[in-house]
This record gives C-alpha cells, sequence and structure tokens, in this order.
C-alpha cells in the first residue's frame, strides 16, 4: 500500500445485532411431543422454595467469598433481583446448622410440617442465639399453615 501501512496486519471486529427469529406464517405448527404427566401431589420429589433458597444463599456466600463477584450491588445486578433481595436471602446462611438441615430436608409436597417460606425464617434469622433459633424452628414447623401469614416474594420464595 502507497500509504505507508502494513497489508498484512489484521485486527478483528465483533459486531453484536440483537436477532429474533420466527417462523413463517404459513409454516404449519410442528407437532410437539409432551412429556408424560407427573405425579399430582404439588411438589412431589422436590426440594421444597425455602430449601432451595438455602442452596442459593450458601451459593451466594461461596461467590462473594471467592471473588467471583465484587459485593452485593454486583451480584443483585447480575441476577436481576436488588440488593436487599440478595441480603435477605444471604441472611438464611445465619441458621443455626440443624435448622438449615431440616430445612434443606423438607420435600416441596410436604404437608407434615405445612409450608414453610423465607418470610417465615426472617424472625428466627434474626435472633443470634442458636438454641433459640431451634425453639422458634419448632414452634415454625408445629403451628399449622393458616395460623402464619404468607407473603408473596420473587426470587423462588
Amino acid at each position: 500500500m502507497s500509504d505507508g501501512t502494513d497489508a498484512t496486519a489484521t485486527s478483528a471486529l465483533t459486531v453484536c445485532v440483537p436477532l429474533r427469529l420466527r417462523k413463517p406464517d404459513n409454516e404449519p405448527p410442528a407437532e410437539r411431543t409432551l412429556p408424560p404427566r407427573r405425579s399430582r401431589a404439588k411438589g412431589a420429589g422436590r426440594p421444597a422454595r425455602v430449601a432451595v433458597l438455602l442452596g442459593l444463599a450458601h451459593r451466594f456466600d461461596e461467590m462473594l467469598s471467592s471473588g467471583a463477584v465484587p459485593g452485593l450491588e454486583q451480584l443483585a445486578r447480575r441476577i436481576g433481583v436488588t440488593r436487599a433481595r440478595v441480603s435477605q436471602v444471604l441472611m438464611l446462611t445465619l441458621l443455626a446448622p440443624d435448622v438449615q438441615e431440616a430445612i434443606l430436608a423438607l420435600q416441596g409436597g410436604e404437608r407434615k410440617l405445612g409450608r414453610v417460606t423465607e418470610v417465615d425464617l426472617r424472625e428466627i434469622v434474626a435472633e443470634p442465639d442458636w438454641s433459640e433459633q431451634r425453639r422458634m424452628w419448632q414452634g415454625k414447623v408445629e403451628t399449622p399453615v393458616s395460623a402464619r401469614s404468607t407473603h408473596g416474594q420473587s426470587l423462588a420464595e
């Protein structure tokens, strides 16, 4: 080249373009095979939502401890919730170890213990004494669901 640049030097350029693919309107719908129906018992064989949240709490704690995310704000932004919600979930790691084990053992369809939610656990988490947490937990699992308040929350409550 006459301008003095090396013709063999190349540089890469990456272009990201949002693209949405749709089937043409005249194309017949594809036939789908549905999986066999599962048991009618809601949540049978699956962990309770609060158990999943406790697992997430430990995963979040691991991500923060290892430096995979620098702080709560970045973690919240990464998963699409508020920093306050991340804090609420992380608080579950402050429960007594045996209470955590009991929570992780809960099944989604289990009615014996009733439905225990993350909201139900907030007052237990606020208690720093593990022996008091255990006493509160026993009261929580022995109380009928209708006697407890239930509040809707995002992030798989």
